[in-house]
């Protein structure tokens, strides 16, 4: 029992760590920055509380798209 958890346990963390090494992977952030030469459109979205408009977004694999997103909620950052 205790080995079954223990394997359990170092597979999560061992998933976890793989997980967060590729959001730190190149292309994501500002580590690469985009001419607008490059994007192909722009979409924008307003961004509520519990909402974002539009509600679906269709993209092709390869395509660049920039985000305008505006916050409209009541809750900016910091909220307290």
């Amino acid at each position: 029992m205790y080995k079954k958890h223990l394997v359990s346990s170092l597979l999560a963390i061992s998933l976890s760590t793989l997980a967060a090494a590729s959001w730190a992977s190149a292309g994501h952030g500002n580590s690469e920055k985009v001419s607008d030469a490059d994007v192909d459109r722009t979409i924008t979205v307003e961004a509520g509380d519990m909402w974002f408009d539009p509600e679906d977004i269709e993209a092709s694999t390869g395509e660049t798209i920039k985000f305008e997103i505006t916050n409209t909620g009541s809750c900016r950052v910091p909220c307290d």
